[in-house]
């Protein structure tokens, strides 16, 4: 379900976006702004926010709002993360790190994308939970600091 509010949230930034991409393609000069929105660099722990918001066109606006849907869509996440690694469960490790990784693509988490491909490939290439598992502590720590950082922009809690 929450996942849903993510994709409804980037969907709806498309058409916003493609709507607001004729207007300005007019109007638009040489000059590129330094941060999607102009003004400071965000900063967020974790985060590549500046360079997430210029490649994908994020307002500040945007960006903090999928910060703050991250935040609660995987507050939980490293819970289910131990749970899964003391069950055995390499199928619901696999599953968790895919999904995170996608997400984390979008905010610029390339500590979570990185860690939770190392997770997902290794599962995928036949290594066992007990080979991954130092794995998904370094994924649990990276979620963290994010984790940590975008708690501010939760407005779900």
């Amino acid at each position: 379900m929450l996942f849903r509010s993510l994709t409804e949230v980037l969907a709806q930034w498309t058409v916003v976006r493609k709507a607001r991409d004729a207007q300005v393609a007019a109007a638009r000069s040489n000059v590129e702004p330094t941060a999607a929105g102009g003004g400071e660099e965000l900063e967020i722990g974790g985060l590549a926010a500046g360079e997430a918001m210029r490649t994908f066109g994020f307002s500040r606006e945007l960006f903090t709002d999928l910060a703050g849907k991250f935040h609660h869509q995987y507050v939980g996440l490293p819970v289910e993360l131990e749970t899964a690694l003391a069950a055995n469960d390499g199928d619901k490790l696999m599953r968790l790190a895919h999904t995170v990784r996608g997400s984390a693509g979008y905010l610029g988490a390339a500590d979570i994308k990185n860690h939770a491909a190392a997770v997902e490939d290794s599962l995928r290439e036949g290594k066992g939970v007990d080979f991954v598992a130092p794995l998904v502590a370094e994924l649990r720590s990276a979620l963290k600091v994010v984790l940590d950082s975008t708690a501010r922009f939760d407005t779900a809690a």
